[in-house]
């Protein structure tokens, strides 16, 4: 009987301690990109990274207002909403591997709007969506419904990726800096969260506008890395080097597309726990030898090896490290800390021509000889990126 007891005890204590947990608010806001445009929850599976990124999750509250009319009623389970997706599902998957907390997240977004206008916290002109106040009535109307449930939450995070309308808008593209502080400091006071941390996603260069509209979405960067820069508890989140969709029947596009959109959360997420994106990987003593043969690789998604990917080589002997020298900086947001065996990166899922290119040469060194590859990429980049002048858009 006694043991009994103690069993039963110890349940309760464990449950009492996870009812007591806090649930971490995140809330998501934007335009189309946010909104998850072009996604197709269909082809989710054929990219081996995320073969079950849409798994239900456990504990994982969801709410979210997109477009002009699709609302959820209340909280509900985090799902595909409709035949789109945004960052928020993955992000609950990144987010569930660093911790089991109760978790909540909260969208708002619609494409083709303005912060200069539709997400003026004023309302902005009469042609506006009024969207900040919709927003901020979503994530007081759910809040308060935790407080229903007897649950206490934290506001752990604001997620913002918008700013492409604004390019175009000749009052929005120049004081956008000014407009994206307004918005920080009128959430941060409506929602009584002087501390909220807010992650604002880059406007990727490797779409349609990135190539040919570099100009704006230079002024469009720059107002949001003097944001980043002047307040400490604003952080920005790279995403020209997360794939883009390819448009119809060739061409550059204007969002993420599927496994952009699977990429994006990712990025929220190693942003949000400071990740390094780049896991240590084993360092090699420089070998002695007579001659270092290295050669450079360099360019931009076909050179990164965008959607080819490890786990279609795994039973291959590209699969296992060679015996080559091998660094990388890819789109600056992976890089290697030293000289490594030439292998699949495999944190990434993907890999590019270094590891045929390095078996092919192997056999070639004569003795004494070490091959050596240093890889270099941008996929969001052009031309006037890789000028030695360079440019003020570059």
């Amino acid at each position: 009987m006694p043991p009994f007891f103690l069993t039963i005890s110890a349940t309760f204590l464990c449950l009492s301690d996870i009812a007591a947990e806090p649930v971490r608010v995140f809330l998501f806001a934007g335009q189309s990109n946010m909104e998850g445009a072009d996604t197709n929850p269909k082809l989710v599976e054929t990219f081996p990274p995320f073969s079950n990124a849409l798994r239900p999750l456990e504990n994982v509250r969801y709410s979210y207002q997109t477009g002009a009319d699709h609302k959820s009623k209340g909280w509900t389970d985090l799902r595909v909403v409709g035949n789109n997706f945004g960052p928020e599902i993955t992000f609950a998957r990144a987010f569930r591997q660093q911790s089991k907390d109760p978790l909540a997240l909260i969208k708002d977004a619609w494409g083709g709007t303005t912060l200069v206008n539709d997400w003026a916290p004023d309302g902005g002109n009469e042609k506006s969506r009024k969207l900040y106040q919709r927003f901020i009535t979503q994530v007081r109307d759910r809040l308060t419904d935790l407080k229903k449930q007897g649950l206490t939450y934290k506001i752990e995070a604001l997620m913002w990726h918008q700013g492409e309308n604004d390019m175009f808008h000749p009052t929005g593209k120049q004081h956008y800096e000014k407009n994206l502080r307004n918005l920080i400091a009128k959430i941060r006071k409506d929602l009584s969260t002087p501390e909220l941390k807010v992650f604002v996603g880059e406007i990727s260069t490797k779409g349609v506008w990135g190539m040919d509209n570099r100009a704006n979405v230079t002024l469009i960067r720059n107002a949001q890395m003097a944001v980043v820069e002047s307040d400490p508890k604003v952080f920005f989140v790279p995403t020209s080097h997360l794939s883009f969709k390819i448009g119809r029947p060739v061409g550059l596009h204007y969002h993420f597309g599927t496994l952009g959109q699977l990429q994006h959360g990712e990025a929220y997420a190693a942003a949000y726990f400071g990740q390094n994106r780049t896991p240590t990987r084993q360092r090699v003593r420089m070998p002695k030898a007579k001659k270092i043969k290295l050669f450079i690789l360099g360019g931009q998604r076909n050179m990164e090896g965008e959607a080819s990917w490890v786990a279609d080589i795994e039973d291959t002997s590209l699969a296992k490290p060679q015996k080559a020298l091998y660094q990388y900086n890819l789109g600056k947001v992976t890089t290697s800390n030293d000289w490594e065996h030439l292998s699949p990166i495999k944190h990434l899922g993907n890999f590019g021509p270094e590891l045929s290119f390095g078996k092919k040469l192997i056999p070639s060194m004569e003795e004494g000889e070490i091959l050596a590859i240093y890889k270099f990429t941008d996929s969001g980049s052009q031309s006037l990126d890789w000028l030695p002048e360079g440019s003020k858009e570059s």
